[in-house]
């Protein structure tokens, strides 16, 4: 068994991550070829170039309930017609690649947001928590707090 939380940043490398990235292409039936890599971080995302889809990687399995909330969170909100990064359609998610839970979501295009649309952010906001609760399964809590304390404590020249 592997322990996870053992594991070195450089085993989540972007050799690594192109290999499952790859594998899950080949497995959903996508193309990778020249695939960009966006990011590498907490995930590691991929934009394929042949398709407008994003493939996010998360770094270990111990990530599977969260990259499976999400997909919840995403197909409720389409549901509910809700404008949000969805899913891509008839593929069961997320999916294991390498000991890498995967998930594959549509690219949203666009601009960066900017001073410009603050209000139409706080409508979606409004929007959003005026939705009824989903009926497949209950929302998760979130631990902001946690997430940014953790990832400032691994950050590359964070001293504690």
């Amino acid at each position: 068994m592997i322990d996870h939380a053992s594991e070195s940043a450089e085993v989540f490398s972007p050799q690594v991550t192109r290999a499952v990235l790859d594998a899950a292409c080949t497995d959903a039936g996508f193309d990778s070829t020249d695939a960009t890599l966006v990011r590498i971080g907490e995930n590691a995302l991929y934009r394929l170039a042949n398709e407008p889809i994003i493939v996010r990687i998360a770094r270990t399995m111990d990530y599977w309930h969260q990259a499976a909330n999400e997909v919840h969170v995403a197909e409720w909100l389409a549901d509910v017609d809700y404008p949000a990064a969805a899913v891509v359609a008839d593929l069961v998610q997320p999916i294991e690649v390498g000991g890498h839970p995967v998930t594959l979501w549509r690219l949203i295009p666009g601009n960066d947001a900017g001073p410009q649309d603050i209000t139409k952010l706080a409508q979606l906001l409004r929007r959003l928590h005026s939705l009824p609760a989903p009926a497949h399964f209950t929302l998760p809590g979130y631990d902001f707090a946690e997430r940014v304390i953790r990832r400032l404590e691994t950050a590359p020249g964070c001293r504690r």
